[in-house]
């Protein structure tokens, strides 16, 4: 079993150390081999990296055989030569088990390394994405500011244009307004002066008429010679 006590590593992220130690043991307790995928398999979480670390320290403290140190016989010696033989195979086999293991665990490890590289990259394309994305968008909205400016002094362009256009058109029409009533004036002064003229005329065709009139009898008086006398000239 595992000193999961002294063996505890706070302040590590991820899975944490006991998690991983819980899971070797129960494999181990199963006979199961205690390979990194088998501990993350079983655990159903965690980053590859971290559980390979705390899959090392849990390998470090398990128990080691010690030897001890005695004359043995020649028989048992032969005997132990010859255990020893088929212990050493079956170490060898063993050992080479592990090997196999251990070398499925670092593929395990590369392919989880090039995934997150993989993912780097891509979420590194898409952040330049979003910083492209975010700039254009910056673009058109000064752009679209410039518009709005632009329009907004056309816009009041006109409306001094209009303004200035319709002071105008109000000073066009007082002076046609004027001038339309010196024209009536003039009108009826030259009305008035046209019947005074008329008047005269009239007047001076009635004298004229008045004078021929005169005329007329002081010639008819002279050719009828003068007048007889009554009787009462002292001459």
């Amino acid at each position: 079993m595992t000193n999961i006590t002294t063996s505890q590593r706070p302040g590590r992220a991820g899975v944490p150390f006991i998690k991983v130690a819980e899971a070797a043991d129960a494999l181990q307790a199963a006979g199961q081999k205690t390979t990194l995928r088998a501990v993350r398999d079983r655990l159903g979480t965690g980053s590859m990296s971290t559980i390979q670390q705390h899959l090392a320290t849990w390998l470090a403290q398990q128990p080691q055989v010690q030897a001890a140190e005695y004359e043995l016989s020649a028989n048992l010696k032969r005997a132990l030569k010859a255990e020893l033989s088929v212990f050493a195979k079956n170490a060898s086999s063993a050992l080479t088990s592990r090997l196999v293991d251990m070398e499925a665990d670092h593929a395990a490890l590369a392919a989880s390394a090039a995934e997150t590289e993989t993912a780097l990259v891509e979420a590194q394309e898409r952040l330049s994405a979003e910083h492209l994305a975010v700039a254009m968008l910056t673009a058109q909205v000064e752009e679209l500011r410039v518009q709005l400016a632009t329009t907004q002094k056309l816009a009041e362009t006109a409306t001094t244009a209009e303004r200035d256009a319709k002071a105008t058109a109000a000073a066009a029409e007082a002076r046609a307004t004027e001038a339309s009533l010196t024209a009536m004036m003039a009108e009826k002064r030259a009305a008035a002066a046209q019947e005074r003229i008329t008047e005269l005329t009239d007047r001076l065709t009635m004298r004229d008429m008045e004078m021929t009139a005169d005329t007329e009898g002081l010639r008819t008086h002279n050719a009828s010679g003068p007048m007889p006398n009554s009787g009462h000239d002292n001459g």
